[in-house]
């Protein structure tokens, strides 16, 4: 199992390229200058990774973020953070050594959460970007809501 939390901004609506092709021009909107922004995407597994696998995990992440759209602008900062839940060991034991159970790195399920982590993160930034609602920020900037209909011929979205 993978799961995934994003907290995304984007920085300005111009700099999201997941949409593409013909569409209607969208009406000129005052923007701030581009300066970039930030996601944040939180990754958790029950999957019994060691923490040199939970890297390479999180790093599959940055797939999913391009394909969501994001170029990772000079200004943004992009953090990919994963862990697992599957080996707990005791803070109080008697014996002087843990074993831990961990996956192969050659093996299908480590090949299979690569997989997912892209997944399940486009997925996440799609729906912070559309569940979000309009708002007026800092100095009277502001930020309509980003409707789901939009999506409907972008690459890559999978329609239910």
């Amino acid at each position: 199992m993978l799961g995934c939390l994003v907290v995304s901004n984007y920085g300005a609506r111009r700099d999201l390229h997941l949409l593409v092709g013909p569409r209607p021009a969208p009406a000129p909107v005052a923007e701030p200058p581009a300066q970039g922004g930030s996601i944040m995407i939180v990754l958790g597994t029950d999957a019994p990774l060691n923490e040199r696998q939970l890297r390479r995990l999180a790093v599959r992440a940055t797939f999913g973020l391009g394909r969501a759209g994001s170029f990772a602008s000079n200004g943004s900062g992009e953090f990919c953070l994963a862990f697992s839940t599957a080996n707990r060991p005791s803070h109080r034991a008697d014996d002087a050594e843990v074993s831990q159970r961990l996956l192969r790195d050659d093996s299908p399920a480590l090949r299979e959460l690569f997989e997912a982590a892209g997944e399940v993160v486009h997925e996440a930034v799609l729906n912070s970007l559309c569940s979000a609602d309009a708002m007026e920020g800092r100095d009277g900037n502001r930020v309509e809501a980003f409707p789901y209909e939009l999506l409907d011929d972008a690459p890559g979205v999978l329609r239910a």
